[in-house]
């Protein structure tokens, strides 16, 4: 996924100066609100619990993304807030990108045992960030041929397809259920341990009110030794 969404953010400086005739001003507002949505999702990512079926949501998500990158390629470029729009468009996706992380790296972690989990992660942020420059470099070249924006349809289409045959065609869409359940074990685990707490306190509440003075008296026995 990261190599199929790459070519944004290579091509992104010439499609705003070559194609839409911007300036230093024009990409700064555009980059700019991209890394505030990217800001505004962290924060809401803080509130918010995440979702029961987060593999559900990376694809309705990537599908809400393929759109958005579609659409910045029919603004008009005659549009006086051309760029404005722009922003507002892309601002909205990456509004997922850290319910996204947090929603990947929230399942690997329920799903893989932990004496294996700092092989995969491991193993993931190797994989992942190094087919982002592999998908910007070929995306600059293929666009030399075909042009930017059939570049940034092209990648934006055939991410979706990508991933929506990964999802149906392999186990990847059982793994929903599979979190629920780890998620509803790991719930029940922590409530039979809040009980347990809640009796050990009882118990001592009770303790000590049946003996409040075998209590009063083991406080004054210092004061009674200064005294003899």
């Amino acid at each position: 996924i990261n190599f199929l969404m790459s070519p944004l953010s290579a091509l992104l400086p010439l499609f705003v100066n070559k194609i839409h005739g911007g300036t230093e001003v024009s990409y700064a507002i555009v980059v700019g609100m991209f890394q505030a949505a990217i800001v505004v999702g962290g924060l809401l990512m803080s509130l918010f619990r995440g979702f029961s079926k987060p593999m559900i949501f990376l694809l309705v998500t990537l599908l809400f993304q393929v759109l958005c990158q579609i659409a910045i390629t029919f603004i008009p470029t005659t549009f006086g807030g051309r760029f404005w729009t722009m922003g507002a468009v892309l601002f909205l996706y990456a509004l997922p990108f850290a319910v996204i992380d947090v929603s990947f790296i929230t399942s690997i972690q329920l799903l893989v045992p932990k004496e294996k989990l700092g092989r995969v992660i491991a193993t993931i942020m190797m994989i992942s960030p190094a087919m982002r420059p592999l998908g910007q470099f070929l995306s600059g070249v293929i666009a030399e041929f075909v042009g930017i924006n059939a570049v940034l349809i092209g990648s934006a289409i055939l991410a979706a397809i990508v991933f929506g045959l990964i999802y149906f065609l392999t186990p990847l869409r059982s793994l929903d259920s599979i979190i629920q359940k780890v998620m509803a074990k790991a719930n029940g685990t922590k409530d039979k341990e809040e009980t347990k707490e809640q009796e050990v306190e009882e118990i001592l509440i009770e303790e000590t009110e049946r003996k409040p003075l075998l209590i009063q008296a083991r406080d004054l026995e210092p004061a009674i030794e200064v005294a003899k």
